[in-house]
This record gives structure tokens, C-alpha cells and sequence, in this order.
């Protein structure tokens, strides 16, 4: 059976289907264990643009029109530069340059902010960090993503000092959902059954493989509790249903 989070019917019941993101909160708080959560950041805490859910194609039809970019290019360029991006392999800079070198008009630095202040937090995940930071769980940050993204994240949004460590891929070199992500993400929060969040599949079936307890966010924003901790290889070997990914 495909290793996807299992599709549950629609209703109240955290355990039981799609809820709000509070909801779920309560759920995890409910069954003790643990006390951490980690969090991704796209499609979990930050939305719009290239961080959106199936957003891409208009974030990077506006850089096309705005830039003076051929249609389809913007993107093209973005997927093949994004993985050495956020594994440090190449500087983000070239990215910028890359893009604006395709431009009609503009420079990198341009570029850069466009698709910076396309993001806005999502409310209901970023009010769920502030709940269970206020009870006390220790929280992390675990996110493929560029270096200077995260300093330019934690100037804008006051709520990214909430955080107790930040795992990023670019600052350790892997990206989710290589194993050795998680093992750093364990080694960071100094708790081997924490709570994890994500928008994507293939990172909470990792998770789960890794040992956490897993909530997944669908793309419309409803959040989903899934099976995990010490018996998620087990559960990995036997479930398995359609659902769908989140950018």
C-alpha cells in the first residue's frame, strides 16, 4: 500500500476527519505524551505566492508580467535552481540572478522582494504556536528552506521568536524527507516523540517513520491528525490511502 496520511471521513472528531487547526491542537494537547510540536513554514505558517498550496503557477504568472519574463520561464528556472538552494549547495543570490536575468525589467534585489512580500502568515497555524508555546511545549521550526529566508522571517514576524531551535535544510545540508533531517530535528528539540506538522505527504509519512506524531495540512487548510510515535513503522507497513499534496 502507497505510504500516504490516511483519508478519514469529513467532521468534529479530530481523530475521525478534517478539522480546525485549534481543534486538533486540543487533540494533541489531550493525549499527553510529549510536550513539543515541530512546524513546517510553507502552507503551515506562511502562505502566498511560492509558499501557497498549489499557488505557484499565478505567483510566477505575476513575476512573468511584472518582470517582463517569457511565460513559463520563471517557474522552469525556480524548480531546477530550488533544491541546491535550500540544501546550501548554491547561494541564494543565483536564484535572483537567474531570474532577472531573464527580465525585461529589474534587477535581482527586485526580483527578490517581489516574491518576499508575496508571503502573509496563516492565522490559524501561527495562533496554534502561540497556544501551545503559552502551555508551556517546547517548539521547533523544521522547513526546507534558504538561510537568509529565515532571517528575513524573523524580522518580519514577531511570533518567529517563539521558537526554541529552527531546523533548516539549507543550514544542515538535506532537506526533508531524507531521514537525516529528522534525526537532526530530534537531536534539536531533545524529544523523540514530539509533534510534527506538515503540508506535504512524503514528509509526514518520514515523520511518522521517524517517530513522531504527525498532523498533516491539506491543502485547503484543514489539518488532520494521523497515527505516529513509537508504532509508526508498524502502522506505515499496513495504511495507506488517497489524499493530497500540499506545495
Amino acid at each position: 500500500m502507497a505510504d500516504t496520511p490516511a483519508a478519514s471521513s469529513s467532521g468534529d472528531d479530530p481523530g475521525a476527519g478534517e478539522v480546525t487547526p485549534t481543534a486538533v491542537m486540543a487533540a494533541m494537547v489531550g493525549q499527553g505524551g510529549e510536550r513539543a510540536v515541530a512546524f513546517d513554514l510553507g502552507g503551515v505558517l506562511l502562505t502566498g505566492g511560492v509558499l501557497s498550496a498549489g499557488g505557484e503557477p499565478e505567483a510566477f504568472a505575476e513575476l512573468e508580467r511584472r518582470f517582463g519574463i517569457p511565460p513559463d520561464r520563471a517557474a522552469r528556472v525556480w524548480r531546477e535552481l530550488l533544491v541546491p538552494s535550500e540544501t546550501g549547495t548554491i547561494p541564494e543570490s543565483a536564484v535572483w540572478s537567474a531570474l532577472a536575468a531573464l527580465a525585461g525589467a529589474g534587477g535581482p534585489a527586485e526580483v527578490r522582494a517581489a516574491v518576499l512580500d508575496m508571503a502573509v502568515p496563516v492565522t490559524a497555524g501561527v495562533e496554534v504556536l502561540e497556544r501551545v508555546k503559552a502551555l508551556g511545549w517546547r517548539t521547533a521550526l523544521a522547513t526546507n528552506h534558504l538561510g537568509s529566508w529565515i532571517h528575513e522571517w524573523r524580522e518580519r514576524f514577531a511570533w518567529f521568536a517563539l521558537f526554541d531551535a529552527v531546523v533548516y535544510s539549507a543550514g544542515i545540508g538535506v532537506r526533508k524527507p531524507d531521514p537525516r533531517f529528522y534525526e537532526k530535528l530530534v537531536a534539536e528539540l531533545d524529544r523523540p516523540h514530539a509533534w510534527f506538522v506538515d503540508d506535504r505527504e512524503e514528509n509526514v509519512v518520514a515523520a511518522r517513520r521517524a517517530g513522531f506524531r504527525t498532523v498533516w495540512v491539506d491543502a485547503g487548510g484543514g489539518w488532520h491528525l494521523q497515527p505516529g510515535g513509537p508504532d509508526s513503522r508498524a502502522a506505515d507497513r499496513t495504511e495507506g490511502a488517497p489524499g493530497t499534496g500540499a506545495a
